[in-house]
């Protein structure tokens, strides 16, 4: 997918339904999680699901 012209690419772990609502889960195997790495994390999961978690689920749209 393009985001701004930035070609982003990734791949997440699990997609769930979750009382009508996708979920992302993406496992990370860090022993600890400091600040600037959970901001880090959140955007990507931020990125995945703004362009692509409805499309995950089966008969979900593709947003393109």
């Amino acid at each position: 997918m393009a985001i701004g012209g930035t070609r982003v690419r990734g791949v997440v772990d699990r997609v769930c339904e979750v009382d009508g609502r996708v979920a992302l889960i993406d496992f990370k195997t860090n022993a600890t999680l400091d600040h600037a790495l959970m901001e880090a994390y959140s955007l990507q999961l931020r990125i995945y699901g703004s362009r692509r978690a409805p499309s995950l689920l089966p008969g979900g749209d593709d947003p393109g």
